[in-house]
Order: C-alpha cells, then structure tokens, then sequence
C-alpha cells in the first residue's frame, strides 16, 4: 500500500527544523550538566586541600612557637655545652694508654708455666698525655711507651711462648728479653727473666675510644 504524505513542504521542513533544534537543546542542557558538576567537584577538591593547608599552616605555626621557647632555647643551650665538654673530654683522653686494659692484656698473655716478679709501664714524651704526634702514611706505628717485667720460668720454651705472644696484642711490638739464667728456688731450677715490650701509636686511645 503506498503512502502519500499530504502535509506541505514546508511544514515538514519546520517541523525537521524544531526537532533538530530540540535535540541541540537537549545536547547543550547535557553539557551545561556536565559543567557544572566538574565546577563542584573541583571546588570540593579545592575546599579540602584549603583545609589542609589551613591546618598544616597552625601545625608550623606552633612548632615555630615550641622551638622559639625559652624552654627548647635552653635545652639546646645545655646540649651545647655538652658537646663542648665531649670534645674536651676526648682531646684530654686522646693519647692515653689504658694501664687496666694493659694488664689484662698481659694477664691473658702469660703463659702457664711462667709467673711475674715485678712489672712497670711508662709513656714516651712524645706519647705523654697532651701531646701530639703525625705517622707517615704506610711507616711503622710511632713507639709512645713500654712495658717492662721480670719474673721466673720453669723452661725456655715458655719464654718463648711469653714472647710471641706478646707480639699478637694490638699495639704492642719489640717484646724482648734482656736476660734470663738458671737460677736454683729451692729443689727447683728456673728461668729468672728481664725483659720488655714496645707500646705503639695503636695501643693509645683515640679521643677516649679504645
């Protein structure tokens, strides 16, 4: 069946025009829409890192306030003078050797069969507290004192032994004996001793550290 549009031509073009401007308008409502819900977003965004800002700004101004008091303002004052003192502490101690760490030392060298009679120690003047000294890069450790001793063995292995043993403690080098002789205590012969070893720049504290 055939269809005959009857209506004129230029009611159909109106009405092709309305519905073309219906759907434009349609369109710029959608976009209108859109734009103003991306305007509220953003301002949201933009109310909240406001916030933030505002409270980070009172966060710094009150540790500007806590660290202008007088009371952090004294406390840094007191840590000053102690590490001021520290540094003072370290300068008197640097140089130093430590006489009870000494002993110990000596005291876990001592081989069994061996005991000593009498023992002295003494600093150089170049290792005297208050004193300073310079090695040569890849030159032997400067000598700064000695430690001598004497005492008795009942063999010469067991001096020996004392004298390698010497040389393994930090900083100590030259262990040396000056004399040793038979000498009869009672039914029993021993080894009487003399002898010493050298104190190096590494056997001295290092500003109170051993």
């Amino acid at each position: 069946m055939t269809q005959v549009n009857l209506l004129p031509r230029e009611i159909k073009q109106r009405q092709e025009i309305r519905r073309r401007t219906l759907l434009v308008a349609a369109g710029g409502v959608v976009v209108v829409a859109l734009l103003v819900f991306l305007w509220v977003l953003q301002d949201m965004r933009l109310s909240d890192v406001n916030k933030k800002l505002a409270t980070q700004n009172t966060i710094d101004t009150q540790l500007e306030q806590q660290v202008n008091s007088p009371k952090l303002q004294k406390s840094e004052a007191k840590l000053s003078e102690f590490q001021a003192r520290k540094v003072l502490i370290r300068q008197a101690l640097d140089g130093r050797v430590a006489w009870s760490g000494a002993l110990r030392d000596l005291s876990d060298t001592l081989p069994e069969r061996l005991w000593l009679t009498s023992l002295s120690g003494a600093l150089s003047s170049t290792g005297a507290p208050g004193t300073t000294s310079t090695s040569v890069l890849g030159a032997a450790p400067q000598i700064i004192g000695n430690i001598q001793f004497s005492g008795d063995s009942l063999d010469t292995d067991t001096l020996a032994l004392l004298l390698t043993r010497l040389e393994e403690v930090h900083g100590w080098r030259n262990s040396w004996l000056s004399s040793a002789q038979q000498v009869q205590i009672g039914t029993t012969t021993v080894y009487s001793f003399s002898g010493s070893v050298d104190l190096t720049q590494n056997a001295a504290l290092k500003g109170g550290q051993q």
